[in-house]
C-alpha cells in the first residue's frame, strides 16, 4: 500500500519537475544572443574625409592635400580599415631646417617641393564593439605605401663666384612603412562620427626614382625621412552606412 502511494506521488510530481527544468533552460537561453547566420560578415561601413588635411590646406600656403578613410566590421570585434590621400608641400630654409651658411661669405638658399599619393591598409581590434552607439576604441596596425616626386633647388651666393644654382628632380619614388594606431570614433549626430587617430610610423624604406642621387627628404603620408620614426594625430568626419544588424554577443551570467 505504501509503495503504491509513493509511486503515485512521484507520477504526480513529474510534470512539475519538467516545467521547472524547462523554465530554467529558457531563462538560461535568454541570457545570450544566438549567433545569426553569416554573423561574421560586415554589417556596416564608415566613409570619411580628413579634416586635418583640409585645415592645413586652408591655413598653410605652402601645403595642399586631402585624405579619405574607411572601415568595416568583421567577426564582431575586428575592423578592416584603410586611408588614402594626396599632398603637395614646399619647404624653404626656415621651414625645412637648412640653416643659412656664412662660411666663405656664402649664403645658401634651399627650396624643396614634394608631391605624391599614399595609402594605408590594416586591421583594428575594437575594445568597444558591444557599445550600443557603435563607438570605436581600438588599437591597430597599418602598412603604408606611397609614390611621389621631389624637386630640389639649391642656390649658393658667393662674393667671388656669384650666384650658383643646382636643380635636381626625381620622379616615381616609392616608399613603404608601418604604423601602430590608436583610434577613437564617436557619434556626434545619428550616423555621423568624429574620428581621432594617433599614428606612430616606423620602418620607412624608399626606392626608385628617376634621379637616384637625390635622397628623398620628405614622404607624403609619413613625414621627414631623417627621422627613424614619426608620430601624428589626424581628425576625420565619417558617415556610417549600415545594411544589417551587427552581432554583439552578451556575456552569459553565472
Amino acid at each position: 500500500m505504501r509503495r503504491s502511494l509513493f509511486i503515485c506521488m512521484l507520477m504526480g510530481l513529474a510534470p512539475i519537475f519538467g516545467m521547472a527544468q524547462k523554465k530554467k533552460k529558457s531563462e538560461s537561453d535568454s541570457l545570450r544572443i544566438p549567433k545569426p547566420k553569416f554573423w561574421y560578415l560586415p554589417s556596416a561601413a564608415r566613409l570619411g574625409v580628413d579634416l586635418t588635411n583640409l585645415g592645413s590646406s586652408a591655413f598653410n600656403k605652402d601645403y595642399m592635400g586631402f585624405g579619405v578613410s574607411a572601415d568595416t566590421d568583421i567577426l564582431g570585434r575586428f575592423l578592416i580599415a584603410g586611408s588614402a590621400g594626396y599632398s603637395s608641400e614646399e619647404f624653404t630654409n626656415s621651414t625645412f631646417g637648412y640653416p643659412d651658411r656664412d662660411d666663405y661669405n656664402r649664403e645658401t638658399k634651399v627650396r624643396d617641393k614634394v608631391s605624391g599619393y599614399y595609402y594605408r591598409v590594416g586591421a583594428d581590434w575594437n575594445f568597444a564593439f558591444r557599445n550600443k552607439d557603435n563607438a570605436v576604441l581600438a588599437v591597430g596596425f597599418r602598412r603604408g605605401q606611397g609614390k611621389f616626386d621631389e624637386e630640389l633647388d639649391y642656390t649658393v651666393q658667393q662674393d667671388i663666384w656669384g650666384e650658383h644654382t643646382i636643380n635636381k628632380k626625381s620622379t616615381d619614388i616609392s616608399a613603404s612603412w608601418y604604423e601602430l594606431n590608436v583610434s577613437l570614433k564617436v557619434a556626434v549626430w545619428r550616423d555621423l562620427f568624429l574620428a581621432t587617430v594617433m599614428r606612430y610610423r616606423f620602418g620607412l624604406d624608399t626606392s626608385g626614382g628617376s634621379d637616384e642621387s637625390l635622397n628623398p627628404s620628405y614622404v607624403p603620408g609619413y613625414g621627414r625621412t631623417r627621422e627613424s620614426s614619426t608620430s601624428a594625430v589626424s581628425v576625420s568626419l565619417m558617415y556610417r552606412i549600415q545594411w544589417k544588424k551587427p552581432f554583439k554577443p552578451v556575456k552569459k551570467e553565472k
